[in-house]
């Protein structure tokens, strides 16, 4: 992971923040582009990740490790599938 020191922004009293321009620049967001806010209370950390245009990429990898391993999961299919033919 690169890292770099980005310029300090403050919330308004409307509780809005402005994206810094180096940022904007360096992800190519455009108004309109999302972002997503990952919040991390125990070491008080903010991660905030542009969400792409193309949502599958979003959804990549959200489910990893949920069900174990692929000949795991490949295991539930053919259960499942047992059961649905019966």
């Amino acid at each position: 992971m690169n890292l770099q020191m980005n310029p300090i922004t403050t919330i308004s009293i409307a509780k809005q923040t402005a994206v810094p321009a180096d940022v904007l620049r360096a992800l190519n967001l455009e108004p309109q582009d999302r972002l997503i806010w990952e919040i991390d209370k125990k070491y008080g950390r903010v991660l905030v990740r542009a969400l792409t245009k193309n949502w599958v990429k979003n959804l990549r990898g959200m489910a990893r490790g949920i069900y174990g391993s692929s000949a795991k999961i490949e295991n539930l299919i053919k259960e499942g599938r047992k059961d649905r033919d019966v």
